[in-house]
């Protein structure tokens, strides 16, 4: 077992106690019936601040614990921390990098190998050759799609024509052809552009035209488009081969080489970045997974709480813990009888939540609960409660009570009786075989 909890004093976490380990598992006669829940059975445990304990022990049981959140956090700063040191010494080896070529007015970085030089030259030759065949082909394809747009165009200009003089029925009506600017009549150019002489069938083809058009001019302001980006491309690879075929003089190469080995070494850590961007990325997927999955098994438990929570108030008599919520450990309040009643309700939920719910199985406690209670209808409520949610846990169960009393405790229970004075050293020997 390994909980941490945090200290008032240091403020420092540190490894939980075995009191504040055993506290939900231990209710004291004298001192846990005051209102206070589970924090006054063993007298250490004011030493732990009240945010901590004893809701992260709770959670620790009842497996609801962020400490593995708060772990892989601490490893996600730790990767944050390597990730800024890696950003800059990336940062100085680009500034060097710059400076150094700056100041020997190198042009670029190349392979140390000459056979890795004309390799890279080789690779510019044949990239620049296939960016140059690209945008020929695709200006011919230009040329084509604007001469299709410059036809749709005249053609929707004689359709216009067409149209405004469809009132006109004058079989002379002159139009001049716009490919061989020779004259048309009106019948002409309605059997060239394959038209019935009416209005509807003319505005029709000037409706199909249009569109024609609009997805032309699309079309070439596509390819313009990408005509521009293989220009620049070919520009880059072109003034990229035309440095390389300068490189000729030692010092140069030489430059070059210490160039490269900056690069290198860019290279190396811009690597080590990535491996932490991933290593980040990846621990944040699980923090994620890992809050959802958490808040899912709270919010199971939290049901569960609530059911416990209202049988066990309707079994005992309990009013005062209505509005009490899960992992809410702050003060009961009230006195007497009504306030047993509410902190025998929240004892036993909490137990029973942790003996159902925990991996760990630890034996449970509960020296009594009264003092001088005499209403025996309450005494038999809160004893019920006890043969059902306590008596009858998975762990075990110890539960101190007087003689008088035993009418309410199920008979199938072990007994173990004490008797007075319980320091007797012949007695130890037998009472201890009988409780171990």
């Amino acid at each position: 077992m390994r909980l941490e909890l945090v200290n008032k004093s240091s403020d420092k976490a540190s490894l939980a106690s075995v009191e504040a380990l055993f506290s939900p598992m231990y209710i004291d006669q004298d001192k846990a019936w005051d209102g206070k829940l589970f924090k006054d059975s063993f007298e250490s445990l004011g030493r732990y601040k009240s945010n901590d304990f004893p809701k992260n022990v709770f959670d620790y049981y009842l497996g609801i614990s962020d400490s593995q959140i708060v772990d892989k956090e601490s490893k996600k700063n730790e990767y944050l921390r390597q990730l800024e040191l890696v950003n800059g010494r990336i940062n100085q080896v680009q500034s060097v990098y710059k400076t150094y070529r700056t100041k020997n007015k190198i042009t670029e970085t190349v392979p140390k190998d000459f056979k890795d030089l004309q390799k890279e030259l080789d690779f510019y030759i044949t990239e620049t050759d296939k960016f140059s065949i690209k945008i020929t082909d695709k200006t011919g394809e230009l040329s084509k799609e604007k001469i299709n747009l410059d036809i749709l165009n005249q053609d929707l200009e004689e359709l216009k024509k067409l149209s405004s003089k469809i009132k006109e029925r004058f079989s002379e009506i002159r139009h001049e052809c716009v490919y061989c600017h020779s004259i048309l009549t009106r019948q002409q150019s309605l059997t060239r552009l394959e038209l019935e002489d009416n209005e509807l069938a003319i505005k029709s083809r000037i409706d199909s035209i249009s569109q024609q058009i609009m997805k032309s001019k699309r079309i070439v302001q596509e390819k313009e488009e990408a005509i521009k980006q293989l220009q620049e491309q070919f520009n880059q690879y072109h003034e990229r081969l035309t440095e390389l075929k300068q490189l000729s003089d030692i010092d140069e190469y030489v430059n070059q080489n210490v160039l490269s080995e900056l690069k290198k070494l860019e290279i190396q850590e811009t690597s080590e970045k990535s491996n932490l961007d991933k290593l980040i990325g990846d621990i944040t997927k699980e923090i994620r997974m890992l809050k959802k999955e958490l808040n899912q098994r709270a919010k199971t438990i939290e049901g569960d709480y609530e059911a416990l929570k209202n049988e066990l108030s309707i079994l005992i008599g309990s009013t005062g813990i209505t509005d009490k919520k899960f992992r809410n450990f702050d003060k009961l309040k009230g006195s007497g009888t009504n306030l047993n009643k509410d902190l025998l309700v929240i004892f036993l939920v909490y137990m029973n939540l942790i003996d159902s719910k925990s991996i760990t199985s630890l034996p449970f406690a509960i020296d009594s609960f009264v003092k001088n209670e005499t209403d025996e209808k309450v005494l038999k409520k809160m004893f019920d409660a006890i043969n059902s949610k306590f008596l009858s846990l998975k762990s075990q169960t110890f539960f101190s009570i007087i003689r008088d009393n035993l009418k309410y405790v199920d008979s199938k229970v072990n007994q173990v009786n004490i008797e007075s004075p319980l320091l007797k050293r012949e007695y130890y020997s037998d009472l201890s075989k009988e409780i171990i």
